[in-house]
């Protein structure tokens, strides 16, 4: 439930589309995950709209093993080669706007809650990836058919 919301307080009137079939139970710094996700759909709206006239983002979240992976997903152009060892380095930016601490800060808080952030080069879409253990379900969704 937390997802759909956020998507709603901060992307009204944007075209993100989520993808989310699992509902996993995550334990995170609510703060520091809304600064990541920001970030990163923020990011793909903006790399999109320099390729499409009509910019979107996805976000994608499904479970594999004991990991939940977050997705965020444009059509944007691919990271160049060269700029993907640099990407999460502090003032890296290839934005005349940018400061090049999106990535940098959103690698660190992600590292304080035991998560991973990552470029995935071999997708087939522009992807950048959050993993973070899978919480405790300290919640039960039932569905209302039962």
């Amino acid at each position: 439930t937390w997802m759909p919301q956020f998507l709603e307080n901060y992307f009204r009137g944007n075209d993100i589309f989520l993808h989310d079939i699992s509902h996993p139970v995550i334990q995170f710094d609510n703060h520091q995950l809304e600064q990541i996700l920001i970030n990163l759909i923020n990011n793909g709206l903006r790399y999109c709209g320099l390729v499409h006239p009509h910019a979107y983002a996805e976000v994608e979240i499904y479970c594999v093993q004991n990991d939940v992976i977050i997705d965020v997903l444009n059509e944007g152009e691919k990271i160049a080669p060269a700029d993907v060892e640099r990407l999460f380095d502090p003032f890296f930016t290839t934005d005349k706007a940018g400061t090049g601490l999106g990535l940098y800060l959103s690698q660190a808080f992600s590292e304080a809650n035991h998560a991973r952030l990552l470029y995935v080069a071999e997708h087939e879409k522009t992807c950048f990836r959050l993993i973070t253990p899978m919480g405790s379900c300290s919640e039960v969704v039932w569905d209302d058919e039962y």
